[in-house]
């Protein structure tokens, strides 16, 4: 019987890679607020979780980023959960173009076990973004009934 259980036990200890959890990244993003004024800062969060059995690369915001200028960018430390890794990046955006405009995509590379690179992505964002004439009106703008102006 003791024979039984020792011959178990080892082979639980050696087959336990084999059902491990393959490698995983889940990306989550959070922009606030979805609406703006032409200039405003747009607050970018991006929440990374990936196993601990992968190594993340530095996140690369390209400049420009679409429409998008990257005013201010921080990263929270790694934080270990159970057999999951968290990051966080926090970007301050802002743009001069006014619609509906798509923040895009970024992504993110991951060096798998066996040596592998991968990549995630993250999804596009839409934003709108409001003029500052629409808003207030164009207060420049002279009066018909007050004539032409000559200088």
């Amino acid at each position: 019987m003791k024979r039984i259980v020792w011959v178990l036990a080892l082979l639980s200890i050696l087959c336990a890679p084999l059902f491990a959890a393959e490698p995983s990244v889940q990306l989550r993003v959070d922009v606030n607020p979805k609406t703006i004024t032409i200039g405003d800062p747009i607050h970018y969060s991006l929440i990374v979780f990936y196993s601990s059995s992968i190594a993340a690369s530095p996140l690369a915001v390209p400049q420009p980023w679409g429409d998008f200028e990257t005013l201010a960018a921080a990263t929270v430390p790694a934080h270990v959960e159970v057999d999951k890794i968290r990051l966080e990046y926090h970007l301050m955006l802002t743009t001069f173009s006014t619609g509906t405009l798509t923040i895009p995509s970024i992504a993110l590379q991951f060096m798998v076990p066996g040596g592998q690179v991968a990549e995630a992505k993250t999804e596009e964002v839409q934003i709108t973004v409001r003029s500052l004439l629409a808003e207030k009106g164009d207060i420049g703008k002279p009066d018909a009934a007050e004539g032409t102006v000559h200088v």
